[in-house]
């Protein structure tokens, strides 16, 4: 019993000194964002509480980025991709899964063994091509040559379609028999269900 709690502590000691070896660099980041230019490498040497906590804390680096930089352009921009793909993927591989999910259709296995694929194609292998099509259409420095490419994504659609099928098939019959239609059927039953 003593055995196993020595074992213990000292098991916890070591997860301890591995969380501050991999938090340090994180916190000194942070400690330097809030410090002068000059004070920055000030305190690294010999190591003190004043390595972490700033001695005068500012937040003129920050001011400083959106005042002279305009770091806000690039935040907004990143914000609208994101939510953009985000949307744009969830509309397009909801869809896409609904169909596989539900109907039975001629070369659904294939084409279903297609996009399994599609996802365990690295990005790299495909980034030239892309970055070729987006310049035919003009969409280099764009946000659509962003977006675009990302919204049909195999992992997603994969994703979706197996949690479709595991949402009983009584409910889409249910409705059927009630006379939705099938865009009702995934607006009204599949959508909230898979929120």
């Amino acid at each position: 019993m003593m055995k196993k709690r020595i074992t213990k502590v000292f098991q916890y000691i070591a997860l301890i000194l591995l969380a501050i070896v991999a938090l340090y660099p994180l916190l000194w980041a942070i400690a330097s964002s809030l410090r002068t230019d000059d004070e920055i490498f000030q305190y690294i040497m010999p190591f003190t509480i004043h390595t972490i906590v700033p001695v005068n804390p500012t937040f003129e680096s920050f001011i400083s980025l959106f005042r002279d930089f305009n770091f806000q352009r690039p935040v907004m921009n990143s914000l609208v991709v994101s939510l953009v793909s985000i949307v744009g993927s969830c509309i397009v591989n909801g869809i896409a899964a609904f169909g596989f999910a539900t109907f039975e259709f001629k070369g659904k296995r294939w084409i279903y063994g297609l996009v399994l694929v599609s996802f365990m194609v690295p990005f790299e292998a495909i980034a030239v091509s892309l970055y070729s099509i987006a310049a035919d259409l003009n969409w280099v420095n764009t946000f659509q040559g962003l977006v675009v490419p990302g919204i049909a994504d195999g992992l997603v659609l994969f994703l979706f379609v197996q949690f479709f099928k595991e949402i009983p098939v009584t409910y889409y019959e249910a409705a059927r028999l009630d006379g939705a239609k099938w865009s009702t059927i995934f607006v009204r039953i599949l959508l909230p269900l898979s929120t």
